[in-house]
């Protein structure tokens, strides 16, 4: 067990299971190198990708797959290596969300640029998905109501 201080959490313990390092950091934050990924709320889509350096540092992510039932992003293939894995199948997918202050109903995802986590090795990577149709800011709500309708409901 580790203790974490977080902003949205306060202090707590996580198992060393949950903490990756990301060798290059993410991307505007190179000096970042280890995060652990927390679950918020039971009923919520929603996971923090939080820093164990800096409690201030923290993201909130999503499961594309959640949003648009056949996302996969294009990937480099020294991505995979770096990650240790054939494919993107090989791995967990998470997508960045921003959510505006004081306006949540206009939140994002950065579908370019997801977060890729192999759990078998604590390994973490964020990555350029090659894809047009993979935008930077794509309006979660919107993604969320198109789902609906494709599968009908």
């Amino acid at each position: 067990m580790k203790t974490l201080a977080t902003k949205a959490f306060g202090t707590i313990e996580i198992d060393s299971g949950a903490i990756y390092t990301f060798s290059d950091g993410l991307y505007g934050f190179a000096e970042e190198t280890e995060f652990a990924l927390l679950a918020g709320k039971s009923d919520s889509p929603f996971l923090w990708l939080q820093s164990t350096k800096d409690e201030h540092l923290a993201f909130i992510l999503i499961d594309p797959r959640s949003l648009i039932s056949d996302y996969t992003p294009k990937t480099l293939k020294s991505d995979l290596e770096a990650l240790e894995i054939e494919s993107v199948d090989d791995c967990r997918i998470f997508t960045i969300v921003t959510i505006p202050q004081n306006a949540p109903e206009e939140m994002t995802v950065n579908l370019q640029g997801p977060v890729l986590l192999n759990d078998k090795n604590r390994k973490g990577r964020q990555v350029i998905s090659d894809d047009d149709r993979h935008g930077v800011r794509m309006p979660v709500l919107k993604l969320m109501e198109a789902g609906r309708a494709d599968s009908g409901a």
